[in-house]
């Protein structure tokens, strides 16, 4: 079942500009909630998850929104596997073309297995992944995702492009608890059915 989306645009200006998109998809029939993910072995208590995977930005970006979720009283998103290989496939996407937009169906490339996906993007100068942050905590849309109470995953992209600036993707979920799914099958099951690449977003 294809998830509803609500989508808001937040534009910063000055010295370092940020253009933002803030997308949140709901599971619109509770009779679609299906078997969830099981969380990875936390490798720390700020970026949970196989954190290894993450090149500096990404984990920086991580450990930036759980510090911000633990400042609110909010447990961490634990990074999943899946979420960072379409949160990637997408970032390609944009850095590619060049701007930034929304993925129609945040579902695709997901396993059965989420309550609720969430998604932001962005873009910054290169070296600036702080001020992008902040932009995302200054805008309502962004914010919301990243203090939504029933998101528990999360995965992130940065590509560093020949424009100079880095593509950001931030994918959350809300993983249902009946018969888990590993981490490493949920990567078993993106390896075997690679998403399509996803249209875009109406502005």
């Amino acid at each position: 079942m294809r998830p509803s989306s609500q989508r808001g645009v937040q534009g910063f200006r000055g010295p370092v500009a940020a253009l933002l998109l803030s997308a949140l998809a709901l599971l619109i029939s509770p009779l679609a909630f299906v078997p969830g993910a099981d969380a990875a072995t936390p490798q720390s208590a700020a970026v949970p998850g196989p954190a290894a995977m993450l090149d500096d930005d990404e984990a920086t970006f991580v450990l930036l929104v759980n510090e911000y979720r633990a400042a609110h009283s909010l447990p961490p998103l634990t990074i999943d596997l899946v979420l960072m290989a379409t949160a990637q496939q997408w970032t390609s996407v944009m850095s590619g073309r060049g701007t930034i937009f929304h993925a129609e169906d945040l579902s695709i490339g997901v396993p059965d297995g989420w309550a609720k996906l969430g998604e932001n993007v962005g873009y910054a100068p290169v070296g600036q992944v702080q001020v992008l942050f902040e932009a995302f905590v200054a805008s309502p849309l962004h914010r919301a995702n990243l203090l939504d109470e029933g998101f528990d995953r999360i995965g992130v992209s940065v590509v560093e492009a020949d424009d100079g600036r880095i593509y950001t993707t931030h994918r959350f979920m809300e993983t249902t608890e009946a018969q888990p799914m590993s981490a490493m099958e949920r990567a078993h099951h993106l390896m075997t059915r690679a998403p399509d690449e996803p249209t875009a977003a109406r502005p």
